[in-house]
């Protein structure tokens, strides 16, 4: 093989990787319970299909109401899995394998999962990412909520290995408690870190200006990096959304009574110039909120029920740029299939942003995002759906966005940098072994286990490698780890599981 056939067949290879890539959000669920009463002909799931700019509907039976989805879908944009918290769900629509008791029992789940109606937690509390570097493994990252009042939250991971049950895939690890400290209520959403392969996940804390902003790479979950001041307004509540802006670099939070954005630095993790978004909280309209950004992340959307303004983020007062794109025209359909009002929006993979009216059978669609004021081209009920919804479209990033322009210079977060070192085995029952594979240690290190309430639990001196660190006498649950070198440098973090 000459040079120039190589060189050719290796771009033909990259190409064609990259065109592979970001299809992980093509396929969306909506719907209701087949068995909802009142609804036959519209009760049932509603799956939709991105593929090169068009959109496909279709209509299954489906066991449980998608008011707070989180789907994913394969390589090819075909769906693969989805959950609303009470359980993980196949393609087929069937519970997956080890796929019950998503979020275990408990006053929460038995409350609401127990009825295929009701809905489990609270917006935006569960998200869906591919591992990176593991083909086919994926991790759902979600909220347990122990109480109604959702005033008690744990957040959890569990894993997904779709080389399982004939390709259908399993759950392999389930409800793994990440120790971070706080209290959380929704509003959980993710973007692609600066080097285009791992994923940073973020949550406001509920009723402070905190931010848990977790790492996603080949070694799984690490932080939470816990970000004081991340914002000049208390975490969001209630009816909302959080989104980054299509580009990862901003970063927009919005609920009934507030609503600010940040800016974001892919590469460190670090939030950034926290700024009020100026919106009309009337009477009218302060009952439900969303937000989405255009494809170009040129324009930020805000809907407020009966209104949506568009932002020019572009202009440092961006506040000064709000217009009103979308105003309700107070014409309802009278078959009430097709609901008034704007509530949470994507930006789908056709480069259009889809706005969810509450309990109705139509999304309204915003045709070109790109566009300022009325050339964005809105479109009211423009999707007709096969089923009805319950307002709330599936929590999905930006899968397209690959890595930053320039490229990170800091490298990955240091909570993900390994540099050689591992924590073996993990799950452990009676002891864990640090060690490092690539070289033998150069200084002393410091080696931190934080229990699931972030207190501090074991400290242990690390001379020489390998080292063995004694569990026996702990409780089995999940804990937090660190380990630090000289000068408290952060070489690694995660979570460590005890069992029996």
């Amino acid at each position: 093989m000459n040079k120039t056939t190589f060189l050719f067949l290796a771009n033909l290879c990259c190409t064609t990787l990259l065109l592979a890539q970001g299809k992980e959000g093509n396929a969306w669920v909506l719907g209701y319970p087949t068995s909802l009463q009142g609804f036959a002909s519209y009760a049932g799931g509603s799956l939709l299909k991105f593929d090169n700019g068009a959109i496909d509907t279709s209509k299954f039976d489906i066991l449980r109401t998608m008011a707070s989805p989180a789907s994913i879908a394969d390589e090819n944009g075909d769906l693969l899995f989805y959950s609303n918290g009470c359980d993980v769900l196949n393609r087929n629509h069937q519970i997956m394998t080890n796929g019950v008791n998503l979020n275990e029992t408990g006053m929460l789940y038995d409350l609401y999962c127990a009825d295929a109606v009701k809905v489990y937690g609270a917006l935006q509390d569960m998200v869906i990412l591919p591992i990176p570097k593991q083909s086919k493994k994926y991790i759902i990252i979600h909220i347990r909520y122990i109480d109604p009042g959702l005033a008690i939250s744990y957040i959890r991971y569990t894993t997904v290995d779709m080389d399982l049950d004939g390709g259908l895939g399993a759950v392999v690890e389930k409800n793994v408690n990440i120790p971070y400290g706080g209290v959380v209520n929704g509003y959980m959403t993710a973007t692609r870190h600066g080097n285009g392969t791992d994923w940073w996940i973020t949550l406001p804390e509920w009723h402070t200006t905190r931010k848990f902003v977790f790492l996603l790479d080949s070694l799984g979950i690490h932080g939470p990096d816990i970000q004081p001041n991340a914002g000049i307004l208390t975490g969001s509540g209630g009816s909302g959304q959080a989104v980054f802006s299509y580009d990862g670099t901003k970063y927009a939070e919005v609920c009934f009574f507030q609503g600010q954005t940040l800016d974001f630095d892919r590469c460190t993790g670090k939030f950034s110039n926290p700024r009020v978004i100026d919106t009309d909280s009337t009477a009218q309209n302060s009952t439900c909120a969303g937000v989405a950004f255009s494809p170009n992340s040129r324009y930020m959307y805000v809907s407020r029920c009966d209104t949506v303004d568009q932002f020019d983020m572009s202009v440092t007062n961006f506040n000064s740029t709000r217009l009103p794109v979308i105003t309700w025209d107070g014409v309802f359909d009278t078959t009430y299939l097709r609901g008034p009002g704007y509530f949470t929006m994507l930006t789908a993979p056709d480069d259009k942003i889809y706005i969810c009216p509450r309990n109705s059978k139509a999304l309204h669609i915003i045709h070109n995002p790109n566009e300022y004021g009325a050339a964005c081209n809105y479109e009211k009920w423009g999707l007709e759906l096969p089923t009805i919804h319950s307002g709330q479209l599936p929590n999905i990033p930006n899968f397209r966005l690959g890595a930053a322009d320039p490229a990170c210079t800091t490298g990955s977060n240091n909570l993900a940098d390994s540099e050689g070192y591992t924590v073996f085995p993990n799950p452990a029952s009676d002891y864990v072994i640090i060690s490092n594979h690539n070289a033998n240690l150069s200084g002393a290190l410091t080696f931190q286990l934080f229990d699931i309430w972030g207190k501090l639990v074991l400290e242990k001196t690390i001379d020489s490698l390998p080292y063995r660190i004694e569990l026996a006498n702990f409780a089995a649950m999940g804990y937090h780890y660190r380990i630090f070198g000289a000068g408290g440098k952060k070489m690694m973090g995660g979570v460590l599981v005890k069992v029996h």
